[in-house]
């Protein structure tokens, strides 16, 4: 099955509220708001990077995967930073 790829553990009260307004929330019609982009998980391992300019400044973001046996493919990512 897919459910390894998902976790909603955080999320799950929000979920559950917003499920009592389908189809307005979720329905083929739903555009996700910027609160339900933020608490959605998707599992991920290892380290995905994403670099992106605004202003002239250029950001580095890391997704690193969160449990604590993934932690030493990660814990280097934390050398040198300067902001989180």
């Amino acid at each position: 099955g897919r459910r390894k790829e998902f976790q909603i553990q955080d999320c799950w009260v929000t979920f559950a509220d917003e499920c009592v307004d389908y189809p307005k929330w979720g329905g083929e019609d739903w555009v996700p708001s910027i609160s339900d982009s933020i608490v959605a998980r998707v599992r991920t391992s290892g380290i995905v990077t994403e670099q992106f300019d605004m202003e002239g400044v250029t950001f580095n973001v890391y997704d690193v995967g969160g449990q604590r046996a993934e932690r030493r493919k990660w814990i280097h990512c934390f050398d040198n930073v300067t902001a989180m």
